[in-house]
C-alpha cells in the first residue's frame, strides 16, 4: 500500500490543518462515450519480429478471405530482413492474444493498418483504445469489416478527421496475372523506378503529404514496382507503386501521356511482378475515379469490397501550425535584449507578475548556462506587442491523448477508468499546461477530485528546466484565485516531487493511505 504524503499550501489564516478521514469513490459518468469494456489487465503488447512469420501464416486459412492480412504483414516480414534496425515500425497486440484472435495493430511512422479474424472486432477495438492517437495516425488500407471500430474510437475520443476517403478493392489471383498479356508499347521500355523518378513521382501525387516522399523512396526501394519510359528521351510516363499492405497504388500517368493506355501497361507489369513473388495481386481505386476503375475491369481485376483511408488530426499543438502571413518568422531574442523584455512587464503591476519572474529566472539561469533555453517573439517585434513564446494554457481535450499515454497509472487502472477520469478532469477542473515555442504541451499539472495537484508531469527531454515548479504555482495561483487552498498528494518515496513542493511552500500536514481494490471474480 503506497503512503502518499499530503501537502497543503495555505491561502489564508482561516485554513485549519485538521486531520482528514477520507473514504474516496469515483464512479464513472453513465453518459461516457460508449467504448468496449475493458479489464484492468487490458494491455498493448509488442509482437516481436521473430513472430511475424507465424503471425502471417494465421491468414492462409480460408484463403483468399485474408489475403490483405496475409500480404500485410509478409510486407513487413520482408523489410525487417532487408533492415533488421527499421525505426518507428512496431505490430501490436492486444493481451498476447494474437494467435487466437488474429489482432494486430500495424504502425509504421504515421501510418496504421489493422486486422482482426474476430468476426465482432471487440479485440480490435479494445486495442484501437490503447493506442496513441495524439500524434495523428492515417489509417491506411482500411477493410470495410474494420471500419466501425476506428470510427468507434476516434467518436470516443472526439478525434478529428483530416480525411475519410472509400476506395473500390479489386482482385486477381495469382494464376490469372501469370496469364496477362503485356505489350510494351514501341519506343518505351520497362524498369525500375530510379531515385530521381520517385522524386517525380512524389511532386505529382495526389496524395502529396509531409512524409510522403519518404514513403515513395522506401517503396521504389524495397517492393515491386515498375515504371515506362520513352527510349529517345528516358523520360518517364507511368509508373506503378506496391503500398505496404501489397496494394497496387500512387498509379499514375504523365499528363502528356494520357489515354494511351500507358496506365494498362504498368498495371498488369506490377502484376506479372507480384503473381512472380507467388501472391495474387489487387489495388485500390478511390470511389469516384471512374476511369481507374473501368481500366482494372478491362484487364480482368474484380471487385471484391471497399477500403477506407482516413487520416486523424493530431491532438496536442507540436503538429499544428498557426495561420501565417508568408513573411511570418519566429526571430530569437538575444541574451542581451531578456532584460528589457523582462522589464516591459514591470507595467500595472502585479498583473504581468508571472512573466517578470519568468524571464527574470532565465536571465540568471542564462549567465550560467548559455544554452539553457532560447527566447522568440513573431518577427522581432517583442518591444510593440511585447511578446515572447512560453506560454500557459488551460488543458482542452485535444492534450488528453498525450497525457494519458505519459501518465504513470495507466498501467494499474483499466484504460476506461483513467481515460475517462482525466478527461472529466481536464473539462471540469482547473489545470495547467506549458507549451515551448513549437507550441508542444512540455509539462502540466490537473487537479484532482479533492482539488488537489495531480498528475504533474513533465516530459522527459524537457526535464531539469524548472518546468514543473512553474505549472504548480501557476496552478497554485489559479486556485487561489478562485477561492481555493492548494495541496498536493505526494508518493513518500518521491523525493523529488517532495522537494518541488516543499521549496514552493507547501507544509507536510499528513499521512494518507491510496488502495485500489480490484473486483473478485
Amino acid at each position: 500500500m503506497p503512503i502518499v504524503w499530503c501537502y497543503q499550501l495555505i491561502r489564508s489564516s482561516k485554513c485549519t490543518q485538521s486531520s482528514l478521514n477520507l473514504l474516496y469513490i469515483d464512479i464513472a459518468f453513465e453518459d461516457e462515450p460508449n467504448v468496449q469494456t475493458m479489464e484492468n489487465t487490458d494491455r498493448l503488447c509488442v509482437i516481436p519480429p521473430a513472430d511475424w512469420t507465424e503471425l502471417r501464416d494465421l491468414y492462409r486459412r480460408n484463403w483468399p478471405e485474408h489475403h490483405v492480412a496475409y500480404t500485410t504483414i509478409d510486407n513487413f516480414v520482408r523489410w525487417y530482413e532487408k533492415d533488421g534496425g527499421i525505426k518507428n515500425l512496431t505490430i501490436f497486440c492486444l493481451n498476447g492474444s494474437w494467435r487466437e484472435d488474429g489482432t494486430y495493430l500495424v504502425v509504421d511512422r504515421y501510418q496504421l493498418f489493422v486486422y482482426s479474424l474476430e468476426r465482432e472486432n471487440c479485440v480490435l477495438e479494445k486495442a484501437l483504445h490503447l493506442l496513441d492517437w495524439s500524434g495523428g495516425l492515417k489509417v491506411s488500407s482500411l477493410l470495410a469489416r474494420h471500419r466501425q471500430p476506428v470510427i468507434n474510437v476516434i467518436t470516443a475520443k472526439s478525434l478529428s478527421k483530416e480525411y475519410d476517403s472509400e476506395t473500390y478493392l479489386y482482385y486477381m489471383p495469382k494464376d490469372e496475372c501469370v496469364a496477362l498479356r503485356l505489350i510494351v508499347p514501341e519506343g518505351f521500355e520497362l524498369r525500375s523506378l530510379a531515385p530521381k523518378d520517385v522524386r517525380q513521382a512524389n511532386d505529382v501525387w495526389p496524395n502529396k503529404h509531409t512524409g510522403s516522399l519518404f514513403l515513395l523512396q522506401r517503396l521504389a526501394a524495397w517492393n515491386p514496382n515498375v515504371g515506362l519510359y520513352e527510349q529517345s528521351s528516358g523520360k518517364l510516363v507511368a509508373w506503378c507503386f506496391r503500398l505496404q499492405a501489397g496494394a497496387l497504388g500512387a498509379l499514375q500517368v504523365d499528363e502528356d501521356y494520357k489515354r494511351r493506355g500507358f496506365g494498362t501497361v504498368v498495371t498488369i507489369a506490377l502484376a506479372k511482378q507480384i503473381a512472380a513473388l507467388g501472391h495474387d495481386c489487387y489495388g485500390l481505386v478511390n470511389a469516384a475515379n471512374t476511369p481507374s476503375k473501368q481500366m482494372f475491369e478491362r484487364v480482368g481485376f474484380k471487385h471484391d469490397g471497399e477500403a477506407y483511408w482516413l487520416r486523424t488530426i493530431p491532438t496536442f499543438a507540436a503538429y499544428f501550425a498557426m495561420p501565417m502571413d508568408d513573411s511570418d518568422q519566429l526571430v530569437e531574442i538575444l541574451h542581451p535584449d531578456w532584460v528589457e523584455l523582462r522589464d516591459l512587464y514591470r507595467k500595472d503591476w502585479p498583473k504581468h507578475e508571472f512573466a517578470f519572474y519568468l524571464l527574470e529566472n532565465y536571465v540568471r539561469w542564462k549567465a550560467h548556462h548559455s544554452e539553457v533555453v532560447k527566447c522568440y517573439s513573431l518577427n522581432g517585434n517583442w518591444r510593440a506587442d511585447e511578446t515572447f513564446v512560453l506560454k500557459f494554457e488551460k488543458l482542452q481535450l485535444k492534450n488528453l491523448d498525450h497525457i494519458y499515454h505519459q501518465w504513470p497509472l495507466r498501467d494499474h487502472i483499466s484504460y476506461e477508468a483513467g481515460y475517462g477520469l482525466l478527461k472529466r478532469l481536464i473539462l471540469l477542473n482547473e489545470s495547467v499546461g506549458l507549451f515551448n515555442e513549437k507550441d508542444l504541451l512540455v509539462s502540466w499539472c490537473l487537479s484532482d477530485q479533492t482539488g488537489a495537484h495531480s498528475d504533474l508531469q513533465t516530459m522527459s527531454s524537457y526535464c531539469r528546466n524548472g518546468y514543473g515548479r512553474m505549472v504548480v504555482i501557476e496552478l497554485a495561483k489559479r486556485l487561489a484565485r478562485a477561492g481555493s487552498d492548494s495541496k498536493a498528494y505526494v508518493l513518500q518515496e518521491n523525493e523529488n516531487s517532495v522537494r518541488l513542493f516543499e521549496s514552493v511552500g507547501f507544509q507536510k500536514i499528513q499521512n494518507l493511505h491510496w488502495t485500489v481494490v480490484h473486483k473478485q471474480r
